[in-house]
């Protein structure tokens, strides 16, 4: 691996911040200390074959979950134009500062994304005519929809996810404060399972703390349950 290279592999880590001029000085080691701390690595700044190792697994990670969503990446562990291209791509798609730095709240949505794997940003829009997604969805929600999913097996439909102001007040029995205008929060039903069925497993996630409220309701919900963390 060229020095370069090396800077590439911390710079869009964004743990490097100096130029990519294949000069490997203080801003290099600094960053390479980073590097190793936050990877449990012995930390003397110096880039060596430990480092380099553990840095092709980080950006394999990082690779092999922006192609979950489709980003068609060769997950070669080097973080050249392509892969750079596609963290550019990924925090514009979901709706992240685009800087192109693969820093920590990028990677949290890189894994939250690649878990939910059978979820799209689109099924959590907000359906009046605001922007749609005046918040962004929670990593934590990602990971229990899946969750759900993934224990009954079959569709998720969320009926109500993200809600700006202006559509939540527009509510019956509205929460002044909805968590679903967090992006906390979803309402859904799974296909072919009774409403009492997923409230109860729900209920169960409520009591391992994987959840903060969850019910369901006669009146508006529809044969929907809702679940907030």
């Amino acid at each position: 691996m060229t020095i370069k290279q090396k800077q590439m592999q911390l710079k869009y880590l964004g743990y490097y911040t100096g130029n990519i001029d294949g000069s490997f000085g203080p801003l290099s080691k600094e960053a390479t200390k980073k590097f190793q701390k936050a990877y449990g690595l012995a930390v003397d700044g110096s880039f060596g074959p430990n480092t380099e190792a553990k840095s092709i697994l980080v950006w394999k990670d990082i690779q092999s979950k922006l192609n979950v969503r489709g980003y068609g990446l060769a997950v070669d562990g080097y973080c050249g134009p392509a892969t750079q291209n596609a963290i550019l791509r990924f925090q514009k798609d979901y709706l992240l500062s685009a800087d192109n730095i693969c820093g920590p709240t990028t990677r949290s949505y890189i894994d939250a994304w690649s878990y939910a794997k059978n979820f799209r940003l689109s099924e959590f829009r907000c359906p009046r005519s605001c922007s749609g997604y005046p918040v962004n969805v929670q990593t934590k929600l990602l990971y229990v929809c899946q969750d759900i999913r993934n224990h009954f097996g079959k569709s998720f439909n969320i009926t109500s996810g993200i809600r700006c102001k202006k559509f939540n007040d527009s509510l019956a029995g509205h929460a002044d404060n909805s968590p679903h205008q967090y992006g906390k929060a979803v309402d859904f039903n799974i296909s072919g399972i009774s409403v009492t069925t997923v409230l109860n497993y729900c209920k169960e996630l409520q009591r391992q703390g994987r959840i903060s409220y969850t019910y369901t309701n006669n009146t508006n919900m529809k044969g929907a349950v809702h679940i907030n963390i």
